[in-house]
């Protein structure tokens, strides 16, 4: 894949450009309740069946590998082990089948650190 100087002045907004071009398709679909993007970050929160839901990832995916792009997943479902998910510093966690609350997400790298200039 060709692409631009990561420190280009335009860089920034051909980057989203091209992506809201790639997820156009996307997110207008039945079960998709919320599809957000924040540069390279996409959360969205689907309802339907798990089949309904792999069906949605399998367009997903191949949408994005028609431009050589890749995806890393992270979930969070009511009924899972895993009830939260964290997106641009927000956990998303599951607290009823239909609802979930957001609170500020500290990673632990940012905790106990102080730091000294002489």
């Amino acid at each position: 894949m060709v692409g631009i100087l990561t420190g280009a002045n335009n860089s920034v907004s051909l980057a989203n450009a091209f992506l809201r071009m790639v997820t156009e398709s996307l997110i207008d679909r039945e079960g998709v309740l919320v599809f957000k993007r924040y540069i390279d970050d996409i959360i969205c929160h689907f309802w339907g069946t798990l089949a309904d839901l792999n069906a949605y990832i399998d367009i997903i995916i191949k949408r994005f590998l028609e431009f050589e792009m890749k995806l890393e997943f992270r979930f969070a479902s009511w009924g899972s082990v895993e009830l939260e998910v964290e997106f641009l510093d927000i956990n998303h966690k599951f607290y009823e089948k239909d609802q979930y609350l957001t609170s500020n997400f500290i990673k632990a790298t940012a905790v106990n650190r102080l730091f000294f200039r002489r």
